[in-house]
Parts: C-alpha cells; sequence; structure tokens
C-alpha cells in the first residue's frame, strides 16, 4: 500500500520541510551561481523543453489542427470519453453524478450560450478531459474543462473558461476539507489556442511540473483561461481588473463543483507566476469587495508586472520581449473599447497586433523581436490621457489586503523589471500587509519561474495550515533585497 500522499490524500498534518520533490530542490537560497547549476538544472530543463516545443508546435496546431479541429476532437472526445468510462467503473459512487451539463466538444465549448447564469462564478457547462503535465505523460488525476460566468473589468458579465483538476481520490472524504489552489497562469499568448485548458491536455503548458506537484500534495487546482483566451474576444493580457476577477470565480466555480472533493470551508491559495503573478495579486485585492465568502489564507506571486508602464519601457530596450508591448495594448483595447487602439496605430502596429493575435508566446515574440512602440503607433500612448487612466487604474499597489502574500522575483529579470515589483513589496510593506519578500539571486524571468516554484509550495504549505511564515518587511532593506 502507498502512502495517503501517494494517492493525492490531503494531508493537513504534513511537514511542510519534508518535500523530496524536484520543487523542494530550490527551496534554499543560492549561495552561488556555479553551486546553483545542480539544483536547477532539471525543472529549468522540464521548463525549457516544454517552452521549445510550444514554440514549435502552437504554429502547427494553428495552421493544422484548429481548420479541423472539429474532426479532431471528435477523434479526441471519443479516445478520452471511453478512458473516462473504463476509470467511472471505479470511481466512488457519489462522484457519478453530474450536476452541470456536458459541454459541446471541441472550440463550441468555449462558446457564449444565449442565457447566462445568475451569478459570477456559475458554471455553464463542464466536460471531461486529460491532464499531461509534460509531452510524454498523463497524469491519473481526474480533470474538467469549465465555462463559468465572471465579469469584465467594467463590471459587465462575461464567461471564462478554465480547468479543474482533482487528485484521484478526490470524491473520498477527509477529516479536514480539502485544500483548493488557484492557479493563475503565465503568458500563454493571444490565440485561443494558447488557452491553457487546451495547451494541458497535450502536454504543452511549461507550467504543467507545477500543477502536477500540487495534485501530488493532496490539492484540487482551479486554472483559469482568463477572459477572451478560448472565449470570444482578445485576451485581456495582463489587465489586473478583469484578470483577477476571473481567479476569483474560478475558485467559486470549483467548491461548487462536487467531484472536486471541495466544500465552502476549503482553504484556498492563490498563486501565479509572470502575468499570473500580475493576476494573483489583483484577485487577492478585489477579493474581500468581490468574493468575500472564499477562504483565502495565502498569496504567492512571483515575477509580478505591477507597473504596466515600467514594464513596457523595460522589454522595450529589452528588444526580445518587445513583444509584450503590443499584446498589452491589445488587452488593455479589448478591457476598454474607448481607448481606440485602431485608430492609432500604423501599417507596421497592425501587422505586429495580427501577429500576436495568432500567436501564442514564444512564436509571437519571435515575430515581433526587436520592435519599437514609436513605430508601431502615431502617437505615445502614454501621453494620451485615456490610456494614462486605464494603466493608472491597473497599477497593483492601491487596495490593502490582510492575506499573507510571498513575493519573489529574479534579481536578472530580462522580461519584467524587478524594481518596479520591489516597488510594489515596499508599498505593501508600508501599507501593513503581512510580506515575505525573496529575491532570486542569479535568475532570469524563467529560472525565476522554476526555482522560487519551491519556496512558493513551502509558503503555501505553511499558509494553508494556518501558519505562514513571519513577513521580513522590517529587515534592513539593499538595492537588490
Amino acid at each position: 500500500m502507498g502512502s495517503a500522499q501517494e494517492h493525492g490524500a490531503f494531508n493537513a498534518n504534513a511537514d511542510p520541510n519534508t518535500n523530496t520533490s524536484f520543487l523542494n530542490l530550490a527551496l534554499d537560497r543560492i549561495p552561488h551561481p556555479t553551486a546553483a547549476l545542480p539544483n536547477i538544472r532539471k525543472p529549468v530543463t522540464v521548463g525549457a523543453i516544454l517552452l521549445a516545443c510550444t514554440l514549435r508546435a502552437t504554429p502547427v496546431l494553428a495552421q493544422k489542427e484548429l481548420p479541423t479541429e472539429h474532426e479532431t476532437d471528435e477523434q479526441h472526445t471519443e479516445n478520452t470519453e471511453d478512458q473516462a468510462s473504463e476509470e467511472s467503473e471505479t470511481a466512488p459512487e457519489a462522484a457519478q453524478e453530474l450536476l452541470y451539463p456536458t459541454g459541446p466538444s471541441g472550440n463550441a465549448f468555449y462558446e457564449t450560450p444565449d442565457d447566462l447564469p445568475a451569478n459570477n462564478g456559475d458554471i455553464i457547462w463542464q466536460r471531461e478531459t486529460r491532464f499531461m503535465p509534460t509531452l510524454v505523460e498523463r497524469s491519473n488525476a481526474r480533470a474538467w474543462k469549465v465555462l463559468y460566468r465572471s465579469s469584465t473589468a467594467n463590471g459587465e458579465p462575461t464567461v471564462v473558461s478554465g480547468t479543474i483538476l482533482a487528485p484521484p481520490e478526490s470524491a473520498k472524504e477527509t477529516s479536514t476539507p480539502r485544500p483548493l489552489i488557484l492557479f493563475a497562469p503565465g503568458t500563454q499568448g493571444m490565440a485561443d489556442h494558447c488557452a491553457s485548458s487546451k495547451l494541458m491536455e497535450q502536454g504543452l503548458s511549461y507550467e504543467g511540473p507545477v500543477l502536477k506537484e500540487l495534485l501530488k500534495h493532496g490539492y484540487a487546482v482551479g486554472i483559469t483561461d482568463y477572459p477572451g483566451l478560448g472565449t470570444e474576444g482578445e485576451h485581456t493580457y495582463v489587465v489586473g481588473r478583469a484578470n483577477g476577477p476571473a481567479v476569483l470565480d474560478m475558485g467559486r466555480a470549483a467548491l461548487n463543483f462536487p467531484q472536486a472533493g471541495l466544500t465552502a470551508e476549503s482553504p484556498i491559495g492563490i498563486w501565479g507566476y509572470s502575468e499570473g503573478g500580475g493576476a494573483a495579486v489583483w484577485a487577492a485585492q478585489l477579493q474581500d469587495s468581490y468574493a468575500p465568502e472564499l477562504l483565502v489564507k495565502g498569496v504567492a506571486a512571483g515575477g509580478i508586472p505591477a507597473d504596466l508602464k515600467r514594464v513596457a519601457d523595460w522589454v522595450e530596450k529589452g528588444k526580445l520581449f518587445y513583444g509584450l508591448q503590443p499584446m498589452a495594448a491589445v488587452g488593455l483595447n479589448e478591457a476598454y473599447p474607448e481607448l481606440e487602439l485602431e485608430s492609432i496605430l500604423t501599417d507596421k502596429g497592425k501587422r505586429e497586433r495580427d501577429i500576436i493575435r495568432s500567436s501564442c508566446l514564444l512564436d509571437g515574440l519571435a515575430r515581433t523581436a526587436f520592435g519599437r512602440a514609436s513605430q508601431a503607433t502615431t502617437v505615445n500612448i502614454f501621453k494620451l490621457p485615456n490610456w494614462k487612466l486605464r494603466l493608472d487604474e491597473n497599477k497593483a499597489g492601491k487596495i490593502a489586503f490582510n492575506i499573507p502574500v510571498y513575493m519573489y522575483h529574479g534579481l536578472l529579470d530580462e522580461a519584467v523589471p524587478f524594481d518596479q515589483a520591489k516597488a510594489l513589496r515596499d508599498t505593501y510593506c508600508r501599507m501593513g500587509m503581512p510580506v515575505k519578500w525573496d529575491t532570486i539571486m542569479f535568475a532570469e524571468h524563467i529560472i525565476g519561474l522554476y526555482y522560487g516554484a519551491g519556496r512558493a509550495l513551502r509558503f503555501m504549505q505553511q499558509s494553508l495550515n494556518d501558519n505562514p511564515p513571519s513577513s521580513n518587511c522590517h529587515q534592513r532593506r539593499q538595492w537588490w533585497r
């Protein structure tokens, strides 16, 4: 007989310092860059392989699979449903009854129905799917795609898709409520085929190994796709006031999904990196007013794009990550149509817009590298009053929250500048918030994702057990701390 942890049962009394997974290879602070390399080689290698596969695979998916997706999805759905039927024969009887209708297959799953449910977080429909942490591994965790109601940045109703993951024994009752991790994905791209719910079932999500680790610890996981990623409209990329509600409503949806094994008393953690780090802190900032019923115990956020103007300046200087600029411009314009992006784009800007609309992360960055904003727009958007207003509204750090938060950032981050994330930490500390901050020495953006994941996991375990680590706001601050 395997241990409870091996079977996915939540152990509320587990010592968070005894985890022996690859993520825990990264728990201790790096003393020297050469000493760090053995510790981070495995997670970084896995991430690099997944990122490279995504770069190569997503254009193929766009060009070959998507035009015939109905046919492909029918075949995939038939296989998935056959497997699900076999698994259901041994599943607990309580898990058999579904409260929500089964949604259509293929892209039709993501289409907005004529009538929306009454409340934000209400599930419209669901469909059993699969979770592949990597290209060569299928998880035995149970997985469902869901379409649920949420709200836009302006408070209007909208639909968002996402995924609910649960350990194999999710229907089994435990002595304590099963915890839920609301996982906010990092940047995936802008095209609909880049949605996390689609990438995870193909083994193409670079965050798959992290999600696998959460499931091993007995947590249920809710992963939003964000507005407009899979569903209609453009993706509201890095728009905190749109993405934060999507994360919180994913929590509502997961708590009301019986197969996840959750209850209204389930403790909740919010975790994200990069775009997900921004969405995580925005979810925390909005939680008290938007979803006060959620029992959020801790927030882990890394690589946070807190100040979009500063990030835009940084990536233009960085050249290779310039494509994040048109992504953010399209995302803001989707959230706030009065910005009228189309009216200020040059021909070059329109070409860049079309590229990122049809691309996932790396292929979009590769095709727009070395661009300049001055060549993409007829005016400097940062000098336009309506753009300045919306950028300022989506700058993190203006709403305090009383939830333990762990923030981490790579000192050498080439995509999201270190200084603006540290400024957010300083702002939160001045507000009296319980903040634990880590500078990941010698780490750039990708290394920061995997190296920081071990520390974030330990923080999440402690916070979900009502024993969060102490704030280090009081520590003496050097320029790099």
